[in-house]
């Protein structure tokens, strides 16, 4: 009978060596596992990382009804587009607005471009619309665009009470200048320091006021309201929607400086959202300084709301169109 038997190795370094070679191979196969499983970890992290970058946008809302009815237009504009938009109150003007703007604490914000001549870039001299190119070229430097809604004009002039613009038959600054020297004039301190306030309106139509009350600008029309005061500076595109006794004068000789608004936005927002750029575009070609009058008039009066105003112009002009499906599904 013929057995087969097994035979041990006559070289036991070659199996030594074979039985080491089976541990490093699962060694690299375990090793190159845990490699990629890191890999697609970290992958997913990043992927994760900057899903999270796309943070909303932020947009200050200052107290004028004409920069609040924009904001509420870009916001609208924007989550239309996908871009979550979150508002929030800063009382007072653009020199409450331009700081978190600069730090980044807000993304948009909504200002006259006379107002930031001053305040901002610290001019004293009248502005322009030549100054446009100026003004943008400061912004930049300050990681801002400026975004001029161009057909948005706005006006500094002065307002009276509706009685005494009855009483004395006022209706243009020519006709105040008649009575000038009897009247008070309530108006903040810069008013009499600025080219643009208390100087221009002496040399462009003669008129000094009997005596000047200084007043911060956000108590002005209640000083004229109560009787305190009889004249104050106004810009028409808030004097217009106010829901006060105020009659605007109107500038017979077409020269009270003229002024745009403007949408600021930081550009670090418009790296991640490029999308804000056509927004305001499209924005300066259909509002115009009659329209948002207009419609701001709704909100003063309580007629909508201010976002529901914004909403109802944007539509007017085909600058937001509804899904059809949706309002069929909703109808």
């Amino acid at each position: 009978m013929h057995w087969n038997l097994h035979k041990p190795d006559a070289n036991p370094k070659r199996k030594a060596k074979a039985g080491q070679s089976s541990r490093l191979s699962f060694s690299r196969f375990v090793h190159r596992s845990v490699s990629l499983l890191i890999c697609l970890m970290l992958t997913a992290t990043m992927t994760a990382g900057c899903a999270k970058e796309k943070k909303p946008v932020r947009i200050g809302m200052t107290d004028s009804i004409s920069t609040r009815l924009v904001g509420w237009m870009v916001a609208a504009m924007a989550e239309h587009e996908g871009i979550e938009c979150i508002m929030e109150e800063v009382p007072g003007g653009i020199s409450n607005l331009q700081p978190p703007l600069e730090s980044d604490k807000l993304q948009i914000g909504v200002e006259l471009a006379q107002s930031a001549w001053k305040s901002v870039l610290n001019e004293r001299g009248v502005y322009t619309i030549q100054d446009l190119s100026t003004l943008e070229q400061a912004y930049d430097k300050r990681g801002l665009d400026w975004f001029a809604l161009d057909n948005a004009d706005d006006k500094y002039t002065i307002a009276i009470s509706k009685s005494l613009a009855k009483e004395k038959n006022i209706q243009t600054l020519s006709n105040l200048a008649k009575y000038s020297d009897s009247l008070v004039l309530g108006a903040p301190t810069q008013y009499f320091q600025d080219a643009d306030g208390y100087p221009w309106l002496n040399a462009q139509y003669g008129i000094s006021f009997k005596t000047a009350v200084n007043l911060p600008t956000d108590l002005t029309a209640d000083a004229l309201r109560k009787g305190k005061v009889d004249a104050i500076p106004i810009h028409t595109l808030d004097g217009l929607l106010r829901k006060d006794e105020l009659y605007v004068l109107e500038d017979d000789l077409n020269s009270c400086p003229q002024s745009q608004l403007g949408v600021v936005i930081t550009q670090s927002a418009l790296e991640q959202y490029p999308e804000l750029s056509e927004i305001c575009q499209k924005l300066s070609r259909e509002l115009t300084g009659e329209k948002l009058t207009f419609y701001g008039r709704l909100a003063v009066y309580g007629l909508a709301s201010e976002e529901e105003a914004a909403l109802q112009f944007l539509k007017a002009r085909d600058l937001i169109v509804e899904d059809p499906a949706a309002v069929e599904s909703v109808s």
